[in-house]
């Protein structure tokens, strides 16, 4: 932590004030690079901004990965500074242009379970993972070479590229490989449509006995046959280990099956979630279900512990017609109605709502939020209900409080506004 100072005198830095430019040019790689030229004893800190969030892309023209395993065996000297690693598929150009074009099939870039545990192993401070655009091909492991236990990793997304013809037994065995993991995220999945026998596929999951534990599970427009393997698999789980299973976030796909699924999970594993986030968009749009008594299925009522529960009613960033948009919110409206009123937890404390108005705010305030206001008050649990906006669509917070004078007179009405509220996914707003 020394440099010349211009007039020949040696000066020295305190370590607090060295380490504070270097978190200052943490963005700024080639200062970096020279700080850790010039100054040997900023190395480990320098290597630890240029190296703990690395992505890295490929495609299986270019070998898939092998050349950042490579990278790995000759630098093993930046192993340890891995923190979050992020594999993605890239796009290869158009021939002539520089414009991208869409990965088939056969470019895709494909990991084997073999691989994404060797490259695992090598990694000891990794604590985030994500998977996107990426095959995986083979659940095949060699016997380890050497000492190998699974350890927790903080989190897992996988985002599948689709379609294609990939066995999902083996994207649920890459979690086979952790002892735990904070949250596991899994969207947009689009594999084989044809029918599975559910049992055979819950023999073919290679979980260790001792894990995986997942605390909170995102789960996105899975179809309903793979949605039960892998409920059922992690129900396996939460009953050896109690409260295992905190949060749960869905984003129903277009089978009414997959609210039969939710509610049989719940009824095993209920008691361990405290948080759950809806999202039935797809189901309410090609289901075809008016009747809002026959969403009791979902078996809400089965987690008894549970404090949180956020209902999506911003649809606008599906890319629907207006008007199926808009009969989907309203029959989402009496869902939750039909929910809150006959089987909502003995434990709700929160309600979280979350709307888009915009250009239509007069749709949304013409929903009955009146009768929401009776159901809510009948809760005794009950210790906030939150509108989560847009900070753009604030100003229409004084009419919510003028429809739903319950909730404002007990002070547990909260307006909440979420700046980019509409470019978040609804797993990712806070309860």
């Amino acid at each position: 932590m020394a440099h010349m100072a211009p007039s020949g005198y040696r000066l020295l830095l305190p370590c607090d004030i060295a380490y504070l430019i270097i978190d200052q040019l943490h963005d700024d790689g080639a200062a970096l690079k020279a700080c850790a030229l010039v100054c040997r004893e900023w190395l480990p800190r320098s290597r630890y901004h240029l190296f703990r969030d690395l992505v890295v892309k490929s495609n299986h023209e270019q070998n898939d990965f092998e050349a950042f395993s490579e990278l790995l065996d000759l630098s093993r000297h930046v192993r340890e500074y891995i923190c979050n690693l992020t594999l993605r598929g890239e796009n290869l150009p158009i021939p002539g242009t520089h414009w991208p074009r869409v990965l088939l099939p056969g470019q895709q870039p494909q990991v084997t379970l073999q691989f994404l545990r060797d490259l695992i192993d090598r990694l000891p401070a990794l604590r985030t993972l994500l998977l996107a655009s990426v095959r995986c091909t083979d659940s095949t492991l060699d016997p380890p070479t050497t000492a190998h236990s699974p350890r927790a990793l903080e989190r897992l997304t996988i985002q599948p590229p689709g379609p294609v013809p990939d066995n999902f037994i083996h994207v649920l065995n890459v979690l086979g490989l952790f002892s735990e993991i904070g949250s596991f995220a899994l969207s947009f999945g689009t594999w084989s449509d044809t029918d599975i026998n559910v049992n055979d596929a819950l023999n073919e999951v290679c979980w260790p006995p001792e894990g995986p534990y997942i605390r909170t599970l995102e789960i996105v427009s899975l179809r309903a046959c793979w949605l039960s393997v892998l409920l059922q698999t992690i129900a396996r789980r939460c009953s050896r280990r109690e409260g295992a299973l905190h949060s749960l976030g869905v984003g129903l796909a277009s089978e009414w099956s997959g609210v039969e699924t939710i509610g049989a999970f719940f009824g095993r594993v209920g008691a361990s979630i405290r948080t759950f986030r809806f999202d039935p968009f797809h189901a309410l749009l090609f289901s075809e279900l008016d009747d809002p008594e026959r969403w009791r299925v979902l078996n809400l009522e089965a987690c008894v512990n549970l404090e949180s529960l956020l209902l999506n009613l911003d649809f606008m960033w599906y890319s629907y017609a207006e008007s199926e948009v808009w009969d989907c919110k309203q029959q989402g409206f009496r869902i939750y109605l039909e929910l809150l009123s006959h089987c909502a937890p003995p434990a709700l404390k929160r309600v979280i709502i979350r709307v888009s108005l915009d250009d239509r705010t007069d749709q949304v305030l013409g929903l009955d939020w009146q009768w929401m206001d009776r159901v809510l008050c009948a809760l005794s649990s009950l210790e906030a209900f939150i509108v989560d906006f847009e900070e753009c669509t604030y100003f229409a917070a004084d009419e919510f409080t003028k429809m739903m004078p319950g909730m404002a007179s007990k002070g547990i009405l909260q307006l909440r506004c979420i700046e980019n509220l509409s470019e978040e996914p609804f797993w990712s707003i806070p309860c």
